[in-house]
């Protein structure tokens, strides 16, 4: 298999605070400064310092510009990329050869999981969830499965409403019971997390948790995370 998809991790608790303007153009600058919340703007902050110092450093891109498509999903010129984030991690996915969507999600609770299966998951789906006894078990698959609907919307570059959400998963067997599009999907499911990447096509994946010296430049460590991958 030739193409490759690498995920970054990057966590932002342990991490020190850039200054905006080493990060951002003018434009992203702008758009800093009209945030309201506090969480947003270290989110976006730390999330632009991950996609341009990954792809400039690793990727020797060297002024790496953030487009968007119509759809308003992110690119920059000769990559795929796709970024998540959960409280105080970020997940990026780059890739040069496939189009990529990642999702991580956050450990706690998840009010009405219940019914929102109920409104939203197939049959197959909601059978797995129900199958244990224990709440604690059926959140857990529960929230597994909105990670991988999740990345296979913002892969396609679409919306949450439900039509994208129609994918179904058989998490007994591993595999896509039946999707909306008809391209060839591939996810990668984290066996410890809630945690997805999915790609239009076939791809390998590397995982890699990131921490930036200060003067930005990233340091790579290989995961032992475990993936399950899905067709």
């Amino acid at each position: 298999m030739s193409n490759k998809t690498s995920l970054y991790l990057y966590d932002i608790s342990k991490a020190s605070q850039p200054l905006p303007e080493e990060v951002f153009s003018a434009d992203e600058l702008a758009h800093f400064e009209k945030m309201s919340s506090d969480k947003r703007r270290h989110e976006f902050l730390h999330g632009r310092l991950l996609i341009k110092s990954v792809l400039k450093n690793l990727y020797a891109v060297k002024n790496p510009t953030i487009l968007k498509k119509k759809s308003g999903k992110p690119y920059v010129r000769g990559f795929k990329i796709n970024l998540s984030h959960s409280s105080d991690y970020l997940a990026l996915a780059v890739s040069k050869d496939v189009e990529i969507g990642v999702d991580i999600e956050q450990s706690g609770p998840k009010k009405h999981f219940l019914k929102i299966a109920e409104q939203y998951f197939s049959a197959t789906e909601n059978k797995f969830i129900r199958a244990p006894k224990d709440l604690v078990t059926q959140e857990w698959r529960f929230k597994n499965i909105w990670c991988l609907k999740e990345a296979f919307i913002k892969t396609i570059g679409g919306k949450i409403d439900k039509k994208s959400l129609s994918i179904s998963f058989d998490l007994l067997k591993n595999k896509i019971e039946s999707s909306p599009s008809r391209k060839e999907l591939q996810f990668h499911l984290c066996e410890k997390e809630h945690l997805t990447v999915c790609s239009e096509g076939r791809t390998s994946l590397e995982v890699f948790k990131v921490r930036f010296d200060s003067g930005h430049k990233p340091f790579l460590a290989k995961t032992k995370l475990k993936f399950i991958s899905l067709t």
